[in-house]
């Protein structure tokens, strides 16, 4: 049995309520060309910085005037990270890898990406992120588990 109810008047439902606009036209603009980054994933901040984390251990960011690439690599042991969801907060970029172990890395306050989280189990995969309760950053995840 599913029960839906809503505690809302008809006045905030509409003010809730999504509103389609149209797009009359979509400009592309190559900023970057190379044969050998695969971003995974990437999130755009409120100022304009965009942020992603794909394959080989890869993130970075484009700054907000688009005019500077900036690349890194996260190190964790020996391994070859694949990081395939990213997320944020108001003052934070988090990355999240596939597979076992499962890392989450979080901008850390010395400009470097701290580990903040990791779950070493042979079936962790997880491949989404979402946040809720910004002011406690309370990560919330999707996993999937393969059986």
């Amino acid at each position: 049995m599913l029960s839906m109810f809503s505690c809302k008047n008809e006045e905030e439902k509409k003010a809730n309520s999504f509103i389609p606009k149209e797009i009359k036209e979509v400009i592309i603009e190559e900023s970057l060309t190379d044969s050998t980054l695969n971003v995974r994933a990437f999130q755009i901040f409120e100022d304009g910085t965009l942020t992603f984390a794909g394959a080989n251990n890869t993130y970075g960011m484009l700054e907000p005037n688009g005019e500077r690439w900036l690349f890194s690599k996260q190190d964790y042991d020996s391994l070859k990270l694949e990081f395939r969801a990213v997320g944020k907060t108001t003052l934070d970029f988090f990355m999240m890898s596939v597979g076992s172990p499962a890392l989450v890395f979080k901008t850390g306050d010395s400009g470097k990406m701290e580990l903040v989280y990791k779950e070493d189990h042979e079936k962790a995969f997880y491949d989404s992120m979402a946040f809720g309760m910004i002011k406690k950053a309370l990560l919330l995840v999707i996993q999937q588990t393969i059986v």
